[in-house]
């Protein structure tokens, strides 16, 4: 190529006439566009340029760059889309764009960064950015599934949250996009059903009915006292089992805590040590639920007093397991014995009196096997 422009410049010297010379130029790029590319530069005047990319469109790439005006860069981007790469960024304007890749695709890699995202903000084409992944953000990602179908299949793994996930289906049919959604997601949105007019709020409310577990996908700014509350209650039928208090945000956790073991003491066993206060072992030993019966079982040692002890023997005998040898006062233990003739296992034998076992067996037959074999037979005489 340098050759064939050498020739041209030597060409061009024979002759002293400039307006010749000039002709020789406009001759040369009318024969054929790109031959702009052997032109001297001190011939290539703007009219000479925009004759060169009305011929032949890709001549726009040997045009100096104070000679590419708009109208010689829409000249050749209304041709062919693909000469936008050869465009000065500062001309790369939103039509000139649009035009370019109304044509093609492919256009998309020479427009400019800003213009992209506008795009993908506008129709949700993530695709797009495909190949240039370091370009998406979890915004961009989260305003082009709003718009696309098609958009969840190209964000990245990392960006699938529940949000975004929720936004996906929720502006599509769940079936469209489950096969993009994260394996841990799926059940969330497969069993929960997404509705156009869906709120966070109001479909997180539907979903925890589904289990409590669901609560690990809720957002946090969108965990409230009620809906953790609720999540949990949905457990044992009603009941609340306590072990998603671990999804409950912190600063929510006392108040959940002591709510939920009021209604279930055995929750008990899932609130974290620091918020084991007495009171709140008091509200869980003393609760109405079946599970509550071993909410003893979950008290700190520090915590369980003789009041508490009593109150939790008073409801269930059988929790005289979990009071400290040194709290089995024989009331105490009469008390265990009566609600629950079993509990004779967990009495002292100090304590094992004629009452105490009669107590025992009258409320619990089997509970015969306790008795201390001196006791025995008076006991059995009696207790018919």
């Amino acid at each position: 190529m340098s050759n064939r422009k050498t020739l041209v410049a030597e060409n061009l010297a024979r002759y002293d006439d400039q307006a010749k010379k000039a002709q020789i130029c406009l001759d040369m790029v009318q024969r054929g566009g790109c031959n702009l590319e052997f032109v001297p530069d001190e011939f290539k005047t703007y009219e000479l340029c925009l004759a060169a990319v009305k011929k032949d469109c890709y001549a726009i790439e040997y045009v100096p760059e104070n000679h590419k005006t708009k109208e010689i860069c829409l000249e050749a981007v209304e041709r062919r889309s693909d000469t936008l790469k050869y465009v000065p960024e500062e001309l790369k304007t939103d039509e000139l764009c649009d035009i370019a890749t109304s044509k093609n695709d492919r256009a998309f890699t020479w427009t400019p960064v800003e213009y992209l995202f506008k795009k993908i903000e506008q129709h949700g084409s993530l695709h797009l950015l495909k190949d240039m992944p370091i370009l998406m953000t979890y915004e961009l990602c989260l305003k082009a599934v709003k718009k696309s179908d098609d958009a969840l299949q190209y964000v990245p793994k990392e960006y699938k949250t529940v949000e975004l996930c929720f936004e996906a289906g929720k502006h599509s049919n769940f079936a469209n996009v489950s096969e993009y959604v994260p394996d841990d997601l799926v059940e969330l949105f497969g069993r929960t059903k997404l509705q156009v007019d869906d709120t966070p709020e109001g479909f997180f409310s539907r979903a925890i009915k589904n289990g409590s577990h669901i609560l690990k996908f809720v957002p946090k700014e969108l965990k409230t006292h009620e809906l953790c509350f609720e999540a949990i209650m949905s457990d044992e039928k009603g009941h609340g089992c306590g072990w998603t208090l671990e999804y409950v945000p912190e600063n929510l956790k006392p108040a959940i805590c002591l709510d939920v073991v009021k209604k279930n003491g055995g929750a008990l066993n899932y609130v974290p040590e620091e918020f084991r206060t007495y009171e709140l072992c008091l509200e869980a030993v003393a609760a109405e639920a079946y599970d509550s019966d071993y909410a003893l079982n979950y008290v700190p040692k520090k915590h369980r007093t003789e009041e508490l002890c009593l109150i939790a023997v008073k409801k269930a005998g059988w929790a005289l397991e979990f009071v400290p040898e040194e709290l089995k006062t024989y009331e105490l233990c009469l008390e265990a014995v009566k609600n629950a003739g079993y509990a004779l296992k967990y009495v002292p034998e100090k304590h094992k009196t004629k009452e105490s076992c009669l107590a025992a067996i009258n409320n619990y037959g089997r509970a015969f096997e306790f008795v201390p074999e001196n006791l025995k037979e008076e006991v059995a005489a009696e207790g018919q």
